[in-house]
């Protein structure tokens, strides 16, 4: 399985901790988005998209190799949904498709399979692959925590990246822990 030099969990909860300040003053009942709960995945960008991960979230392979991080917000036994499962399934569509989950759903709905999510709410980088997908708002406040994530996660790698080239003796990259 192909994995990242440089992106890691360590750094996906570093992106995480950039826009917080943010999320939290959306991610409550009275705060923009109206709600404190959801999940927020991102994928290994190394990973393309094979047949042996056809049924996304329900296939380990999937699971095992595709899904890099997750977080949770707010209490899941609270949760009116499993958005767990929607925020994986938005992320799936995105990855097969290296599309946000809102441009297949409205511009190109031929592409969904039977057990793909009908909602958008994710971000795709246009040219690194890099998906990142959140459930628990409005579709559009979805896509805009998964931009938020995606841009903050090319930040602290683009840091990290810059770490790495100021070292003496570096020439190669080494496995990055998970």
């Amino acid at each position: 399985m192909p994995e990242s030099a440089v992106l890691t969990r360590d750094l996906c909860e570093e992106a995480l901790s950039l826009i917080r300040g943010s999320l939290d003053q959306c991610l409550t009942t009275e705060g923009l988005y109206g709600t404190d709960m959801g999940e927020l995945v991102v994928l290994n960008p190394t990973c393309l998209y094979e047949s042996v991960h056809d049924g996304g979230p329900s296939n380990v392979a999937f699971a095992n190799e595709v899904v890099c991080w997750r977080k949770s917000f707010g209490k899941r036994q609270d949760w009116p949904f499993p958005f767990d499962e929607f925020a994986l399934a938005k992320a799936y569509v995105s990855f097969k498709h290296r599309l946000p989950a809102d441009v297949v759903v409205s511009q190109f709905p031929y592409l969904l399979e039977p057990g793909m999510a009908k909602y958008g709410g994710s971000a795709v980088d246009p040219v690194g692959g890099l998906v990142v997908a959140f459930s628990g708002a409005r579709v559009h406040h979805d896509k805009q925590i998964s931009e938020m994530m995606l841009d903050a996660i090319r930040a602290v790698c683009t840091a990290r990246m810059e770490e790495l080239n100021e070292l003496e003796g570096l020439h190669f990259l080494e496995r990055a822990d998970r």
